[in-house]
């Protein structure tokens, strides 16, 4: 099952979009009703075969299981110069096999180019953009592992950063959980609630 809040799956272009909540609505896009099978959602595509350009989202997202990311779930495109903003994501899975998160896209076999992820602007700790000043909400919040920009890149990452709190009970990374692929001239200015903790890396978690 692949949810997004624009598409479920995304074979065109995608250009010049925003996406958030209108305040009349409510303050989240809830996905817990979502049971069924693999599920991979997106904040805005679940899984991208086309081009995602010029783009933003500001979502916040809540699942009880799948596999969650800001932006897009699954990226086999491209993605460039796109952003998600004020992220606040919530994945309640407690199965490393069923339940990852990422702050922008959960699998990368694609490309990201010239794209960031950010806390809210209006809680700054030296430099990083974090949920509230006390941190009893982070921006990221998941049970298993998280990657703060990409879970696990397969492809190429060029010119992106990350900029956010991560609470894990798993491991973590504050750019990227594992790579295989190529990462350049990226930065990762997120915050690990335990990054003094090897478990919890300030950029890249594991490498296949």
């Amino acid at each position: 099952v692949k949810v997004g809040s624009l598409a479920g799956v995304n074979n065109g272009t995608i250009k010049n979009v925003e996406v958030y909540i209108s305040s009349n609505v409510g303050d989240e896009v809830d996905f817990t009703g979502v049971t069924a099978g693999s599920i991979n959602f997106g904040g805005i595509v679940g899984l991208n075969n086309g081009i995602i350009s010029n783009s933003r989202s500001e979502l916040k997202l809540r699942a009880n299981k799948g596999h969650l990311a800001g932006f897009v779930s699954n990226n086999e495109g491209t993605i460039t110069s796109c952003y998600y903003k004020n992220a606040l994501i919530t994945n309640l899975g407690e199965d490393e096999i069923s339940s990852t998160t990422a702050g922008f896209v959960n699998i990368n076999n694609g490309e990201i180019k010239f794209s960031f992820i950010e806390g809210e602007q209006s809680n700054v700790d030296n430099g990083r953009y974090l949920s509230n000043s006390l941190l009893s909400s982070y921006c990221i919040t998941a049970p298993t592992s998280v990657g703060g920009f990409v879970y696990n890149n397969i492809g190429n990452i060029e010119d992106c950063d990350s900029n956010l709190s991560i609470t894990s009970q798993s491991f973590s990374g504050g750019f990227v959980f594992t790579n295989s692929g190529t990462i350049k001239q990226c930065y990762s200015a997120s915050k690990n609630e335990n990054e003094n903790s090897e478990a919890h890396a300030p950029f890249l978690a594991t490498k296949i």
